[in-house]
């Protein structure tokens, strides 16, 4: 009797444990983070290939702030620069309204020089 007792405990136990696990499930995706406060890092300039939109954060899915602020050929100061959740490279830039956010590959031709010194 004891056989067949420790056989239904461990069955009890296997069957908690397998509804608890399912139950937990998945943990859900974050939310892409706007509004990323950046150091000055003085990372140099580059050119603009295209009417860039500069957005709040470092994701596609932040705001855009200025969508008519960058235009084609026009060089901006950038501060920094980070690798966000996704795998793309953005670059925070320094403008009269405070930092903003463009995509790496707005910029013409090779991507900016990034270094440590200069990561976000």
């Amino acid at each position: 009797m004891t056989s067949r007792k420790n056989v239904l405990v461990s069955a009890l136990v296997t069957a908690t444990v397998a509804a608890t696990l399912g139950a937990v499930g998945a943990a859900p995706a974050q939310a892409d983070t706007c509004g990323h406060m950046t150091p000055n890092r003085s990372g140099g300039s580059a050119e603009v290939q295209i009417d860039a939109p500069m957005r709040s954060g470092p994701y596609a899915s932040c705001g855009v702030l200025d969508r008519a602020g960058l235009t084609v050929s026009q060089y901006v100061a950038l501060d920094c620069w980070m690798t966000n959740a996704h795998g793309n490279i953005w670059w925070a830039v320094n403008t009269y309204n405070g930092h903003r956010w463009v995509y790496n590959e707005n910029f013409y031709g090779t991507p900016p020089a990034r270094s440590a010194a200069t990561r976000c």
